[in-house]
């Protein structure tokens, strides 16, 4: 893969916050939440502390795109590559 399409730039939507775009590095750390996630409800279980987790990770997601994504103007509109729950 050439440099240009490692570094290019993704959108990524918060849900009900907005827009930001991301480089593939922070994608990766988004990716690998994700997966966490997805670990997590895999296993069947349904008490306090997946639920404490789910939730924790959840705003993990959050965090980072906030802190190391830019965030696009309201006014503009473009398609998301991603989206995180709010």
């Amino acid at each position: 893969m050439s440099e240009r399409i490692n570094n290019e730039k993704k959108i990524v939507r918060i849900l009900g916050f907005g827009q930001f775009t991301v480089d593939s590095s922070v994608m990766h750390e988004i990716n690998t939440v994700d997966n966490k996630i997805v670990k997590l409800l895999e296993n069947g279980k349904n008490n306090d502390s997946v639920r404490a987790e789910f939730e924790r990770l959840i705003k993990l997601l959050n965090l980072i795109v906030e802190e190391k994504g830019d965030a696009i103007e309201s006014k503009e509109i473009v398609q998301s590559d991603g989206a995180v729950p709010g």
